[in-house]
């Protein structure tokens, strides 16, 4: 056996007790430690911070008096518990591309996180689903989602191919030559009016061709429109008209139609609408908000409590209720006869005391 036998402590914040007990059984080979050895070179290695957690553990009994599987086991019942796999699988469906992370990256850690996840045959599936989900970049996202029988090896040739690509592209444009600027001549200031009766061009108001929107009489007035609109349960929504309004975003102005309808909802914006403002939908839908601070006004909760309960006093009074003003009827088959039922048991938190 070779004296030189040289270890690093175990260091749970940037190692797995398990492969580090996996690496220390290679050193065993290496080095042809004997069995009865194993358990002194493990006490010896497995560093002072480790040691206390086994004492700990083992509390009065000698760590000397245990076997190396008794001593191995212990340590991964304590560095390496159970996790839980429902928890796991939602760490698993949360983890997206981060902020300059590649895609190598990115899959590796999935790959890791789905080694608790207990997925069993669906690792594969489990792993292209999630990778393509969780893409940064769209162009891949989209071109992955346009491939019939994606599996993940395609996925990852595809997207690493793009990736590549994409980065190709990036050092070519950078690698473009510059010139210095020896001399600039800017544009005369000097502006010549235009009388608005003389400038040309089509008002986007009215559709008139003598005169431009901001000189309109019609700018605050609605016009018809053949705009027909159904809601997602095929309702038909009646609009009253139309008027073409001025929209502010990021500091940019932008004139957009507004449709007017009799529905009393709150305002909805128009596939139009996001278009035109270049609305990120990923980004809206993927968004993530945490509340800091939430404060409740416990004399305004009990008010509008007291005043639901006072409103409807029928629906939260003791007893089976009844509906009133309302008729029904009950088709059975003939010579139907009536099947004993158990009722359904009243739940802990709703029984009389």
């Amino acid at each position: 056996m070779s004296t030189m036998f040289v270890f690093e402590p175990f260091d749970s914040t940037n190692c797995k007790i398990q492969r580090w007990l996996e690496r220390l059984e290679i050193a065993f080979k290496i080095h042809r430690v004997t069995e009865e050895d194993k358990r002194d070179y493990l006490l010896h290695y497995m560093g002072s911070t480790t040691y206390d957690v086994l004492c700990n553990k083992l509390k009065n009994a000698n760590p000397q008096t245990k076997s190396f599987t008794e001593i191995v086991s212990i340590l991964q019942e304590h560095f390496n518990p159970n996790p839980l796999e429902i928890l796991e699988n939602f760490k698993f469906a949360s983890r997206k591309q981060r902020e300059n992370e590649s895609l190598c990256e990115y899959l590796m850690d999935l790959e890791k996180l789905a080694q608790s996840c207990n997925f069993g045959d669906y690792l594969d599936k489990a792993l292209r689903n999630q990778f393509v989900f969780g893409l940064q970049n769209r162009a891949i996202q989209s071109r992955l989602l346009e491939v019939r029988d994606l599996t993940l090896d395609k996925a990852k040739d595809i997207a690493f191919g793009m990736e590549m690509s994409n980065r190709g592209t990036d050092e070519i444009q950078g690698a473009v030559s510059t010139y210095s600027v020896q001399h600039i001549v800017g544009a005369s200031k000097k502006k010549s009016k235009v009388p608005s009766t003389q400038r040309k061009g089509t008002c986007y108001r009215c559709g008139n061709e003598d005169h431009l929107a901001d000189k309109c009489r019609h700018q605050r007035t609605e016009k018809k429109s053949n705009v027909k609109l159904k809601s997602y349960c095929n309702s038909v929504i009646n609009v009253l008209g139309e008027i073409v309004v001025k929209a502010k975003i990021d500091n940019v102005e932008i004139y957009l139609p507004l449709l007017v309808t009799e529905s009393e909802r709150n305002p909805l914006l128009g596939r139009n609408w996001m278009k035109t403002i270049n609305l990120n939908l990923n980004e809206l839908l993927n968004a993530n908000s945490e509340v800091s601070y939430c404060f409740t006004d416990k004399s305004i909760t009990n008010f509008t409590l007291e005043r639901i309960l006072n409103k409807y006093p029928t629906i939260f009074s003791p007893g089976i209720g009844k509906i009133e003003g309302l008729e029904a009827s009950l088709s059975l088959r003939k010579g139907a006869k009536p099947v004993f039922v158990k009722a359904r048991p009243v739940a802990f938190a709703v029984r009389d005391a």
